[in-house]
């Protein structure tokens, strides 16, 4: 590794870091604000300030990108066997899944987003989760 690739690998690295840190940091602000059932001006402006911070980057760090959309929501799967494999899972069994794993969505929110039952939510995410590890698990042995 020549020093141009090592310092594009910190490059790179750190700014994986800040994405996972602003992400999580959103995240949390997302769930405080929708735990409360009164909002108050203030919390109104610290969400509008969270989201101000938010951005989304364009390049592309690996050559996959599989993009599903999840009522409205656009998810996108960068591992190529995950985003080939949840293909063959059903839709309304892949769309918990990508909420799940992919959006950091609680099984309540999930629940609420594709308004379903919580129980709905556990049975879809363990029957496609099974799908999944034999799909993925075929794919491997190849």
């Amino acid at each position: 590794m020549n020093q141009i690739e090592l310092e594009e690998y910190h490059e790179y690295s750190f700014d994986a870091f800040c994405k996972k840190a602003i992400r999580n940091f959103a995240v949390d602000a997302k769930r405080i604000y929708w735990k409360k059932t009164t909002v108050t001006s203030d919390e109104d402006l610290l969400a509008s300030y969270v989201k101000s911070l938010m951005t989304e980057d364009t390049y592309a760090l690996n050559n996959y990108e599989k993009i599903y959309y999840v009522n409205g929501l656009k998810v996108v799967v960068t591992n190529e066997t995950v985003g080939e494999a949840l293909k063959f899972i059903m839709p309304n069994k892949r769309a918990v899944l990508l909420l799940s794993f992919f959006m950091d969505y609680r099984d309540s929110e999930i629940a609420r987003t594709l308004r379903i039952t919580n129980s709905t939510v556990s049975y879809r995410k363990k029957q496609a989760l099974k799908q999944l590890k034999v799909l993925l698990e075929g794919k491997i042995d190849e």
